[in-house]
């Protein structure tokens, strides 16, 4: 299932928001609630953005109970090793309030 940008507002309260940190300082957002795990999408093309700011306020009206900013750890694959199916991510929780309106 493909969330949009536009869809947000429907599917709250939202458990948890991971934002992906990937190359580059560019950022993925991905949306965790009773449906499962989604990538959001903006478009045909996964939302992404270079500023955590610009992800703050655009999701500041939502109810969403955990910000996370997650490193996938690509330490094995920088040193030569095969690709492990364990779980290598540095989930970090962001201190993100929701503003009351």
């Amino acid at each position: 299932m493909k969330l949009q940008l536009s869809d947000l507002i429907s599917q709250e309260p939202i458990t948890k928001v991971v934002i992906h940190s990937l190359e580059q300082m560019s950022y993925q957002v991905s949306i965790v609630n009773g449906f499962g795990d989604n990538i959001l999408y903006d478009h045909q093309a996964p939302f992404s953005s270079h500023s955590l700011t610009e992800i703050r306020e655009m999701l500041e009206p939502l109810d969403v109970g955990q910000y996370v900013l997650r490193h996938d750890c690509v330490y094995e694959e920088m040193i030569g090793q095969p690709d492990r199916r364990d779980n290598h991510n540095l989930d970090i929780p962001l201190c993100w309030q929701q503003k009351e309106y």
